[in-house]
């Protein structure tokens, strides 16, 4: 997964019109935010997202990564 984040947020600033990457991961989810703070991504807040799979709100973690100058 390391490998397919890291090769898709230069390409991501490549191709869209953005300052700014952000991902959200549930707060439990240890493995997905170590992969994400491995690619450069920090930690911004929380939010509550709708996860379809789960039918209900869930506490996230919400992650950034800014446009290199």
């Amino acid at each position: 997964m390391r490998v397919a984040v890291r090769a898709a947020i230069p390409r991501a600033f490549r191709l869209l019109d953005v300052d700014a990457i952000e991902a959200e991961v549930q707060a439990g989810n240890d493995r997905s935010l170590a992969v994400l703070r491995d690619v450069g991504m920090g930690p911004i807040g929380e939010r509550m997202v709708f996860a379809p799979a789960r039918g209900r709100d869930e506490r996230c973690v919400v992650l950034e990564v800014c446009r290199p100058d």
